[in-house]
């Protein structure tokens, strides 16, 4: 399931999503896709606790890094 989405500062044509399976999600959205899935980039490796969710994903001004906070008050950060 969903828990955020966010688009970024800059139109790119990406857009960022993170689900209660712990990933954050770069997704194509351009109108022409290249590649046959649109899913462009999947992050893992953020620490979590038992909720095991992360609950606001964000672009930095420039788009050049992703974050994620999580449940037990850490905060990731993703060099995009």
């Amino acid at each position: 399931m969903v828990t955020s989405l966010a688009l970024p500062n800059v139109l790119n044509g990406y857009i960022l999503s993170n689900a209660m399976d712990n990933t954050c999600m770069v997704w194509d959205i351009k109108p022409f896709c290249e590649s046959e899935s649109r899913m462009f980039k999947c992050l893992t490796g953020a620490t979590h606790n038992f909720e095991k969710n992360l609950l606001k994903c964000c672009w930095s001004p420039d788009s050049r890094f992703i974050s994620a906070g999580s449940a037990d008050r850490t905060v990731n950060i993703w060099d995009f």
